[in-house]
């Protein structure tokens, strides 16, 4: 990875706790990261933690019916649409 503005994660029962702890503290070091984008694979559920001025990050997150602006990338993602065939059918 070089110069990232922005990383994508796709959470998984083996990985979430490494991905939420570990892992997005690493991220939140790289200096040309604006934002990390954490998509559950559980439920419709799309956080982001986005580097604030003055360094300090913050996080917002989004459900089922909901939309996340992505501001690092200038979009706005529709939570159901990232589901969209993934999580239709609940089992």
């Amino acid at each position: 990875m070089v110069n990232p503005t922005v990383v994508v994660e796709v959470l998984s029962d083996g990985t979430e706790a490494y991905d939420r702890g570990e892992k997005l503290e690493h991220y939140q070091r790289v200096a040309t990261l604006q934002e990390c984008v954490l998509v559950s694979h559980r439920e419709r559920q799309v956080e982001s933690w986005r580097r604030e001025p003055g360094r300090a990050w913050s996080r917002r997150a989004a459900g089922a019916g909901q939309t996340l602006r992505i501001d690092s990338l200038g979009c706005v993602l529709v939570v159901d649409e990232v589901y969209r065939g993934v999580l239709d059918n609940p089992s």
